[in-house]
């Protein structure tokens, strides 16, 4: 469908209203504004944050019919378009909205293309998002441990190449995932090598984000204590 098409599903979709909520709305509102930025990195990078956002949302069939409409549309031109690295971050909002759809074996598909294309390309935040796609595809299948293996022998391999961009990238996946099984020892050491890492870079909103994760780990341990 022409770029537009999402738009205007998004429109109708708004219009009829509450029972999406509104935190669908807001998530597929992004989505929408993705599509119509064109195909830039940001936009792929935005569409994955949105797939994320509806993720958490719990949408409805049509809900998902209408990400649907937004992401296959994104990735068809992504495929058309040359840039490695934005068909790899297309790749990932897919693989999200198959998971969303139960669609467990088209979204590891898309997970492992988009990990293949973003570790040719050596893009960090590329990786991480979609060695996050992975941890949540195993996660939904029962296995989480098999998506954290990945992200850590992924992990191993950046510090051997001393990539400190990719280390702190993939630390913050791993803390993440660890807070989300409820392990915070875990989640807290990861976090904070990514703070290492965050601090070499001079990264300081990133450093930040994993200081946050720290000290909620750290409250959450104080109430089961």
């Amino acid at each position: 469908p022409p770029p537009a098409a999402g738009a205007m599903a998004l429109a109708e979709a708004g219009a009829d209203g509450g029972q999406s909520g509104d935190e669908v709305k807001r998530a597929l509102a992004k989505l929408s504004s993705c599509q119509g930025a064109g195909g830039t990195l940001a936009a792929a990078e935005d569409a994955v944050a949105a797939m994320r956002d509806l993720a958490g949302a719990a949408p409805g069939p049509e809900d998902l019919q209408v990400a649907s409409t937004v992401v296959e549309d994104m990735l068809q031109r992504a495929r058309g378009g040359g840039d490695q690295v934005v068909l790899g971050h297309m790749l990932v909002a897919s693989s999200l909205l198959e998971m969303l759809k139960e669609s467990m074996a088209a979204a590891g598909i898309a997970a492992e293309e988009a990990l293949r294309l973003l570790k040719a390309s050596g893009h960090a935040k590329g990786i991480a998002a979609a060695l996050d796609a992975g941890f949540q595809l195993a996660n939904a299948r029962g296995s989480p441990n098999a998506g954290l293996r990945a992200a850590n022998a992924e992990l191993e391999g950046a510090r051997a190449a001393g990539d400190r961009a990719l280390e702190a990238a993939i630390c913050e996946v791993v803390a993440a995932a660890h807070a989300s099984l409820g392990q915070p020892l875990s989640a807290i050491e990861a976090a904070q090598r990514a703070v290492e890492a965050c601090r070499a870079l001079g990264d300081k909103e990133r450093e930040g984000g994993m200081l946050h994760l720290i000290a909620e780990m750290r409250w959450a341990m104080g109430q089961l204590a």
